[in-house]
Protein backbone atom coordinates (compact mmCIF):
# COMPACT_ATOMS: atom_id res chain seq x y z
CA UNK A 1 0.00 0.00 0.00
CA UNK A 2 1.05 3.44 -0.64
CA UNK A 3 1.08 4.34 3.49
CA UNK A 4 4.17 1.86 3.53
CA UNK A 5 1.71 -1.38 4.91
CA UNK A 6 1.54 -4.75 3.43
CA UNK A 7 -1.38 -6.57 2.82
CA UNK A 8 -2.86 -9.88 2.05
CA UNK A 9 -5.34 -9.97 -0.39
CA UNK A 10 -7.48 -13.70 0.09
CA UNK A 11 -10.54 -12.41 -2.00
CA UNK A 12 -11.31 -9.62 -4.87
CA UNK A 13 -13.08 -7.71 -2.20
CA UNK A 14 -10.39 -7.16 -0.62
CA UNK A 15 -8.30 -5.98 -3.04
CA UNK A 16 -7.86 -2.29 -2.75
CA UNK A 17 -8.47 0.28 -5.08
CA UNK A 18 -5.32 1.21 -7.35
CA UNK A 19 -4.71 4.12 -6.40
CA UNK A 20 -4.45 3.11 -2.66
CA UNK A 21 -1.49 0.63 -3.97
CA UNK A 22 2.08 1.07 -4.82
CA UNK A 23 2.45 -2.72 -6.00
CA UNK A 24 0.56 -6.11 -6.01
CA UNK A 25 2.75 -9.34 -6.29
CA UNK A 26 1.36 -12.53 -6.39
CA UNK A 27 3.30 -16.33 -5.19
CA UNK A 28 5.25 -18.24 -8.49
CA UNK A 29 5.65 -22.02 -8.50
CA UNK A 30 8.41 -23.60 -10.37
CA UNK A 31 6.65 -26.19 -12.18
CA UNK A 32 7.72 -29.67 -13.52
CA UNK A 33 6.31 -31.75 -16.06
CA UNK A 34 7.14 -35.28 -17.34
CA UNK A 35 5.70 -35.76 -20.45
CA UNK A 36 5.49 -37.96 -23.76
CA UNK A 37 7.58 -36.22 -26.55
CA UNK A 38 4.50 -36.15 -28.85
CA UNK A 39 2.46 -33.96 -26.16
CA UNK A 40 5.49 -31.50 -26.13
CA UNK A 41 4.06 -28.55 -28.20
CA UNK A 42 0.64 -28.57 -26.19
CA UNK A 43 1.98 -28.63 -22.73
CA UNK A 44 4.16 -25.88 -23.93
CA UNK A 45 1.73 -23.50 -25.07
CA UNK A 46 -0.43 -24.45 -22.15
CA UNK A 47 2.24 -23.30 -19.89
CA UNK A 48 2.69 -19.84 -21.78
CA UNK A 49 -0.91 -19.13 -22.31
CA UNK A 50 -0.58 -19.21 -18.71
CA UNK A 51 1.91 -16.55 -17.85
CA UNK A 52 5.02 -18.83 -17.70
CA UNK A 53 8.67 -18.07 -18.20
CA UNK A 54 10.35 -21.78 -19.39
CA UNK A 55 13.08 -22.57 -16.99
CA UNK A 56 14.50 -26.17 -18.88
CA UNK A 57 13.59 -28.51 -21.28
CA UNK A 58 15.64 -31.63 -21.18
CA UNK A 59 14.95 -35.43 -22.67
CA UNK A 60 14.53 -38.45 -20.24
CA UNK A 61 15.07 -40.54 -23.06
CA UNK A 62 14.44 -40.63 -27.11
CA UNK A 63 10.56 -40.25 -26.42
CA UNK A 64 10.09 -38.95 -22.78
CA UNK A 65 10.66 -34.87 -22.04
CA UNK A 66 10.94 -32.81 -18.43
CA UNK A 67 9.89 -29.46 -19.20
CA UNK A 68 10.19 -26.64 -16.29
CA UNK A 69 8.39 -23.60 -16.00
CA UNK A 70 7.81 -20.60 -13.62
CA UNK A 71 4.29 -19.75 -13.47
CA UNK A 72 1.81 -17.76 -11.45
CA UNK A 73 -0.15 -19.71 -8.85
CA UNK A 74 -3.50 -18.43 -9.54
CA UNK A 75 -2.71 -19.61 -13.25
CA UNK A 76 -2.32 -23.45 -11.84
CA UNK A 77 -5.03 -23.13 -8.92
CA UNK A 78 -7.83 -23.94 -11.62
CA UNK A 79 -7.96 -26.25 -14.32
CA UNK A 80 -4.57 -26.18 -15.21
CA UNK A 81 -4.10 -29.80 -14.00
CA UNK A 82 -7.29 -31.32 -16.01
CA UNK A 83 -5.79 -29.44 -19.12
CA UNK A 84 -2.24 -31.03 -18.65
CA UNK A 85 -4.16 -34.46 -18.59
CA UNK A 86 -5.87 -33.52 -21.18
CA UNK A 87 -3.47 -32.76 -23.17
CA UNK A 88 -1.26 -35.49 -22.88
CA UNK A 89 -4.07 -37.98 -23.08
CA UNK A 90 -3.41 -38.88 -19.07
CA UNK A 91 0.07 -39.43 -19.84
CA UNK A 92 2.07 -36.40 -18.32
CA UNK A 93 2.73 -35.72 -14.67
CA UNK A 94 3.04 -32.44 -12.86
CA UNK A 95 4.65 -31.65 -9.75
CA UNK A 96 5.55 -28.15 -8.27
CA UNK A 97 7.02 -26.33 -5.52
CA UNK A 98 7.03 -22.72 -3.92
CA UNK A 99 9.19 -20.43 -6.19
CA UNK A 100 8.63 -16.90 -4.27
CA UNK A 101 6.69 -14.16 -5.57
CA UNK A 102 6.56 -11.46 -8.67
CA UNK A 103 4.62 -7.83 -9.58
CA UNK A 104 1.25 -8.99 -10.66
CA UNK A 105 -0.60 -6.80 -13.37
CA UNK A 106 -4.05 -7.62 -12.39
CA UNK A 107 -7.40 -6.00 -11.72
CA UNK A 108 -11.09 -6.92 -9.84
CA UNK A 109 -13.48 -8.07 -12.42
CA UNK A 110 -16.48 -7.49 -11.01
CA UNK A 111 -19.86 -8.55 -12.52
CA UNK A 112 -23.40 -6.98 -12.12
CA UNK A 113 -26.37 -8.18 -11.94
CA UNK A 114 -29.70 -6.09 -12.76
CA UNK A 115 -27.13 -3.64 -12.88
CA UNK A 116 -26.10 -3.86 -8.72
CA UNK A 117 -22.51 -5.49 -8.68
CA UNK A 118 -22.50 -8.75 -7.24
CA UNK A 119 -19.49 -9.25 -5.11
CA UNK A 120 -19.25 -13.04 -4.98
CA UNK A 121 -19.31 -13.10 -8.42
CA UNK A 122 -16.39 -10.68 -8.58
CA UNK A 123 -12.71 -12.50 -10.00
CA UNK A 124 -8.98 -11.60 -9.73
CA UNK A 125 -8.09 -11.51 -13.31
CA UNK A 126 -4.63 -10.38 -15.27
CA UNK A 127 -5.43 -6.95 -16.91
CA UNK A 128 -4.81 -8.53 -20.53
CA UNK A 129 -7.56 -10.25 -20.05
CA UNK A 130 -9.92 -8.67 -18.58
CA UNK A 131 -11.69 -7.19 -21.48
CA UNK A 132 -11.66 -10.45 -23.06
CA UNK A 133 -13.42 -11.79 -19.91
CA UNK A 134 -15.66 -9.20 -19.01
Amino acid sequence: LLDGWSLSVNSPEALPATHEMRDLQEPLVTATLITPAEYMGGLIALCEGRGGSQLDQSYLSVDRVVLRYTLPLAEIATEFHDRVKTLSSGYASLDYEPAGMQLADVVALGLRVNGRPVGALTRIVRRTKAEMLG
